[in-house]
């Protein structure tokens, strides 16, 4: 008996050991990362050798390099890269359950800030099966599912999106008044019809424009799928936008430096150099015409791999009646408080009172602003042109 015991009780204790052995952080991972009120996502791919992690993350200046460790189900990870034009290195220290999520705290110890951040692991890609070459499409042909749809999957699709979807996504998912995207145009649907993306994609949305929809179960997120790219088809076979740049980069590089007077503010050798690699066209354009809200357009390296531009806060000056005053970025401002965050991380509120304490905001980014009242459509062509230029 007491034998048997001594075994049973090796068991216990060797099999999370076990366990932690067989699991592996190797694959891409969509990261989700909350540091006060910047809130981002990114999608970092991971190898696990021993205890070594090596890979690359994602970032606002593009893909860099990783290097971390694995220590049972403790995770560690960091990078160098930049922000507002200076150096920092995210640190990541978290927890694995061996189950595909990962979830800990991030620190940036030049920021002198800190958060939390959770992970989810992707499902791994299945190779596509070979096939023979397709015939040329004629004239007149239209892009067309990868798979057929079910028409009992998509009926079923619409009942749940019209209970989860439709308020921001219309109900018939190509946009609603609540501003949300149209979804026959998506990456994430569209290019993968098991609807595996999608549903790794629901469990941790995209706050706080979009929140999670993890009470949804996989095959209701495959009928949701379903209903979606049927509505792609009714649309006529609408394919994903296609970035074509059709201006003059010589005109724009005059328009920059002249009537533009975008050199004011920018420097092709400074914040902007290399920025014709970092983002794709259509992010280029839309930080042109919409300086805020990360130009309208993610940076879409693949399906999950979304990369924003981080926005430029806003400015604020308080001045109370004592003379005191206290400048950072503008968090919130209204009739009744203002919202800073000051330099050293530290959150300020001010109630006001009419005039008082005297507050001032500047925006970093009202030459932009002050230039969509006059960019021509040329201006803006050319102007797209010569930063895809600048590599």
């Amino acid at each position: 008996m007491r034998m048997l015991l001594i075994a049973i009780l090796a068991a216990v204790i060797i099999a999370p050991a076990n366990a932690a052995d067989s699991a592996s952080l190797s694959g891409n991972w969509q990261v989700h990362v909350t540091i006060g009120d910047y809130d981002n996502q990114i999608v970092c791919s991971f190898t696990q050798k021993d205890q070594a992690l090596t890979g690359t993350c994602g970032t606002d200046n593009g893909p860099v390099q990783i290097t971390g460790t694995v220590n049972g189900n403790k995770v560690t990870w960091s990078y160098k890269t930049e922000y507002n034009n200076g150096p920092v290195t995210p640190a990541y220290d978290g927890t694995w359950d061996l189950a595909g999520k990962i979830t800990g705290t991030i620190n940036v110890p030049e920021l002198n800030a800190s958060g939390d951040f959770s992970a989810v692991q992707q499902p791994p890609q299945n190779p596509p099966a070979a096939a023979a070459p397709p015939a040329p499409p004629s004239e007149n042909a239209q892009a067309a599912p990868a798979v057929p749809i079910d028409p009992a999957a998509a009926a079923r699709g619409q009942q749940l999106f019209l209970q989860n979807c439709s308020f921001c996504h219309g109900p018939d998912a190509r946009g609603g008044a609540e501003g949300g995207v149209d979804l026959t145009r998506s990456a994430i649907v569209n290019s993968d019809p098991t609807a595996a993306q999608l549903i790794a994609f629901l469990k941790t949305g995209r706050p706080p424009r979009m929140p999670a929809f993890d009470n949804l179960t996989d095959d209701q997120v495959k009928d949701i799928s379903a209903f979606v790219r049927s509505q792609n088809v009714a649309a006529g076979g609408r394919a994903p936008l296609v970035a074509i740049v059709v201006g003059d980069p010589l005109a724009g590089e005059e328009f920059f430096n002249g009537a533009g007077k975008c050199a004011t503010c920018h420097s092709v050798t400074g914040d902007l150099k290399g920025i014709g690699s970092k983002y794709d066209v259509l992010t280029l354009q839309g930080r042109i015409i919409l300086p805020r809200g990360k130009g309208g357009w993610p940076n879409i390296i693949s399906p999950f791999e979304v990369v924003n531009p981080p926005d430029v806060p806003k400015k604020v000056t308080v001045t109370e009646p004592d003379g005191i005053v206290t400048t950072g970025d503008m968090i919130s401002i209204s009739d009744f408080d203002v919202v800073l965050r000051d330099a050293s991380g530290i959150r300020h509120t001010f109630a006001r009172n009419g005039d008082v304490p005297k507050v001032v905001v500047t925006d970093p980014l009202q030459a932009h602003i002050d230039l969509i009242k006059t960019l021509t459509d040329k201006e803006m062509h050319d102007l797209t042109a010569y930063l895809v230029t600048l590599k």
